[in-house]
């Protein structure tokens, strides 16, 4: 079930408006999504969309970001597609280095028990909702 979906602007503005909307939503429709799961989702938004709009549309008001956020049976599903190249992950940003310049927040949000793929230009993130105490 598609709870949000909506085209912004690649300005770090329109991420911040938007953040705030999906979490209001989530706050209204799933109560049992607490403060701790919604200060995890907050970050990790905030961390897919900057980076969309930064790195993927170099902050081009022109190219837009696409968002969808959906409740599927074990969670929340989040898709960001943005207009720029893509990337790949380095199969080892798993593995702990604060010093290396790039993907850092991916290692947090993995750490933060999301489950990220990343395909051209599309960020899907999954979080369980069942391995959370809400």
């Amino acid at each position: 079930m598609i709870l949000y979906e909506n085209s912004i602007n690649s300005s770090f503005d329109a991420v911040d408006t938007t953040v705030t909307e999906i979490l209001k939503l989530i706050r209204n429709q799933l109560p049992m999504v607490n403060a701790h799961i919604r200060f995890k989702i907050n970050f990790m938004l905030r961390e897919i969309l900057n980076n969309a709009a930064e790195h993927g549309n170099h902050l081009d008001l022109n190219k837009k970001i696409d968002i969808k956020v959906s409740l599927i049976h074990e969670g929340l599903k989040f898709e960001v597609r943005d207009e720029g190249d893509g990337f790949k992950l380095n199969p080892d940003f798993h593995i702990k280095n604060n010093l290396r310049e790039r993907q850092r927040g991916y290692e947090t949000l993995s750490e933060m028990a999301f489950k990220i793929e990343v395909d051209h230009n599309c960020v899907k993130v999954t979080f369980d909702l069942n391995m959370e105490v809400l």
